[in-house]
């Protein structure tokens, strides 16, 4: 029973259909049903005699590019909201606030980031330090997060600093994103481009 719902939640997620829960020790609604597709994907296979496990792992395998946008898509846009609520509340002398919201913003830019590289979020517990082991990444991103909450603070000049820090990640997150939308270089127009500049420096030496 409990392997026949957790096969309905792998399959809705390898759809794109992603679903949040709230869950004791996640922060509320950060909690997402792609972490049962995470689980299975890295999962030890101790006993499997109808092979049903090994089943769900292999569906796994490509990561799913329809989760990938679905949850790039998603949580790119709650990462700018979070970090809007942030700003807009920095006077509010509600510090409480403004931390929750800066969390939520690096929670989802987590989120973005594993999707972007194709690999499953299984946890936001060391979710940093595995994202400073991805290809696409900002710069130093772990040790500018740690900086953005160690600068929250009652001052708000110090508060002001965390916020521009997790401004400056979300935009070049965003900038990830844009570049990893530019189609690849066909071959033949490769070539082209270097008969065309060939050309040009001939004529220029002669």
């Amino acid at each position: 029973m409990i392997l026949k719902k957790v096969s309905q939640v792998v399959d809705d997620c390898l759809s794109g259909n992603i679903t949040p829960y709230y869950h004791r020790g996640h922060p509320p609604c950060l909690y997402k049903s792609n972490i049962y597709g995470g689980e299975i994907s890295v999962c030890r296979i101790l006993v499997d005699t109808e092979n049903q496990i090994a089943g769900l792992n292999s569906k796994t395998f490509p990561y799913p590019e329809i989760l990938k946008e679905k949850i790039i898509k998603h949580f790119i846009y709650e990462s700018e909201i979070s970090l809007d609520l942030a700003k807009a509340n920095i006077g509010e002398r509600d510090l409480s606030y403004v931390a929750g919201q800066c969390y939520r913003s690096v929670a989802s830019l987590n989120q973005v980031l594993f999707a972007l590289n194709e690999q499953y979020c299984i946890d936001e517990k060391g979710a940093t330090g595995r994202i400073a082991n991805f290809e696409n990444k900002p710069e130093d991103y772990r040790i500018r997060v740690d900086e953005i909450f160690d600068l929250l603070s009652i001052d708000r000049s110090s508060t002001e600093k965390a916020l521009n820090i997790l401004e400056e990640l979300v935009g070049e997150t965003k900038a990830f994103l844009k570049e990893a939308k530019k189609p690849p270089l066909k071959l033949g127009v490769f070539f082209l481009l270097i008969f065309k500049c060939g050309n040009r420096f001939s004529k220029f030496v002669r």
